[in-house]
């Protein structure tokens, strides 16, 4: 049996792996030598804690990496907090709608007749800062829930890269609201076409932003069906973008003025507000999933059939005995008619224990032929005992037999 003769590339990878080896020792070697020249240098200025990490005496032990918080810290898990961050969110919007329907009070006094921060229709006011960081907001848990839903072992089809698109997209909207893109983007459309749609023009980006907001919603939607709550929430924001842009476009209130603006930016905060806890919502139920706090739908589909199961062999016993009580009821004998002249007194006795032999024998006979039952083939077949034994005895032609036989019966 001959070996295959070593060639240059096995010494090469042999030398590689002995570097690498080598480079590995000598870099934890370096990392020793540092602490303990450390230590040696500065005795009094370095602390050790029961666990073997040293520590300085400047910051205490809260300050060590394992004892900060993490990312998926930062979602609430208690529903209250929801609650609390949706009621603080409503709060704000309706302030903002306070301080814009106060704006011509006060507008007499500046020189400009204006003021720009509670103008809810300009970019640079409070109304669109607010926005911002909400949009912002989302986009930040769109990413965190991408980055712990790629972990899943069922997802086969990769229905976790629908988040970053998500993520991108909830940026793209938070520095539009800031930097007012879909106003460039409609000016831009109307001088390439050199038609304004419906108006203003505004119709450009809303077909833009329809087609790829609905695409990426869609598959977000198809995501979320596991958590009802994030579910109905993306729903109710796609429902209140939907009643803005219909603002927007006049068909709800065609004199829109100082009312139709606070109803259109209301709306759209608003929806920004839904999206944002949409995707909170989701990522609190990731967490909650990863920790094992939610069954599996399986595991419940099959809780809920072994449930019901019990409930089927019941009904079959209760109809098998109800075929058999109308079995005996029909095979009963009938009693003998009483005859006209009665017996004389010497032969009472004999003849009333006659009489009480021969109907126990005909009660014998009833009930052995009510277990009994003759088919058309003239085999005997128990109607006692339990429907499956039968079945599991009797063909196809006997068991048709019986039931023809039972119709009879009933």
């Amino acid at each position: 049996m001959q070996f295959r003769a070593h060639t240059s590339s096995d010494e090469r990878r042999r030398r590689l792996l002995n570097e690498g080896v080598a480079a590995d020792g000598a870099s934890t070697r370096r990392r020793v030598s540092s602490c303990a020249d450390a230590l040696a240098s500065a005795p009094d200025q370095v602390e050790s804690d029961p666990s073997g990490t040293a520590t300085s005496h400047r910051y205490t032990q809260a300050a060590l990496m394992e004892n900060q918080p993490r990312i998926t810290d930062f979602i609430p898990q208690r529903p209250w907090v929801l609650l609390l961050l949706l009621v603080v969110n409503l709060a704000v919007i309706g302030g903002l709608e306070w301080l814009y329907s106060l704006m011509p009070r006060w507008a007499a006094h500046t020189t400009d007749g204006r003021i720009a921060a509670f103008d809810l229709d300009s970019e640079g006011s409070l109304g669109a800062w607010y926005s911002s960081t909400i949009l912002a907001l989302a986009a930040t848990y769109a990413i965190l829930v991408f980055h712990l839903r790629r972990h899943r072992i069922d997802d086969y089809r990769g229905r976790y890269r629908t988040w970053f698109l998500a993520a991108v997209c909830f940026a793209v909207m938070s520095i539009d609201e800031s930097a007012s893109l879909h106003e460039g983007f409609k000016e831009m459309m109307t001088l390439l076409t050199g038609h304004r749609l419906y108006g203003d023009g505004s119709l450009w980006w809303i077909i833009a932003y329809g087609i790829v907001l609905g695409w990426i919603g869609i598959r977000l939607l198809l995501d979320l069906r596991e958590c009802w709550s994030a579910l109905l929430t993306m729903l109710a924001a796609g429902a209140v973008y939907a009643a803005a842009i219909i603002v927007q476009l006049e068909i709800l209130l065609p004199a829109r003025g100082a009312v139709g603006v606070m109803v259109e930016e209301g709306l759209e905060m608003l929806g920004n507000v839904l999206v944002w806890l949409g995707c909170t919502l989701y990522a609190r139920y990731i967490v909650r999933d990863i920790q094992g706090l939610i069954p599996p739908r399986k595991q419940r589909k099959k809780s809920e059939a072994n449930t019901e199961a019990p409930a089927k062999p019941r009904r079959r016993r209760a109809a098998v005995a109800e075929a058999d009580d109308a079995t005996s009821t029909s095979s009963k004998p009938k009693r003998p008619a009483k005859t006209a002249a009665a017996p004389t007194p010497s032969k009472a006795p004999a003849t009333t224990a006659a009489t009480a032999s021969r109907g126990k024998q005909s009660a014998d006979t009833a009930s052995s032929a009510a277990k009994t039952s003759s088919t058309s083939t003239g085999d005997k077949i128990r109607v006692d005992q339990p429907e499956e034994a039968q079945s599991n005895r009797l063909s196809k032609a006997e068991r048709r037999a019986l039931r023809k036989e039972r119709r009879k019966q009933r």
